[in-house]
């Protein structure tokens, strides 16, 4: 299956909420960590960084879109 990077987040606990609104629909993804292997050893130094969120290369404009309606109806952070 060839994967696309569809965004990257700032931590786990977004990269776990827009996985789970992608699968809700349909999309598969794969977190990676984007600077460390913290994925593979989680709670180890460097596993609370940036998380690359892939998805099959068919899916990507429907993921972005989606994640892009999401942050839209979200707002700025406060």
């Amino acid at each position: 299956m060839d994967l696309k990077r569809a965004t990257t987040v700032a931590d786990i606990v977004t990269a776990s909420v827009i996985k789970g609104m992608l699968e809700s629909v349909g999309i598969p993804v794969l977190m990676r960590s984007a600077g460390s292997a913290g994925w593979l050893f989680p709670g180890t130094p460097g596993s609370g960084g940036p998380v690359d969120l892939l998805v099959p290369t068919q899916c990507l404009a429907e993921a972005q879109r989606l994640i892009g309606e999401a942050e839209r109806e979200s707002g700025p952070p406060s």
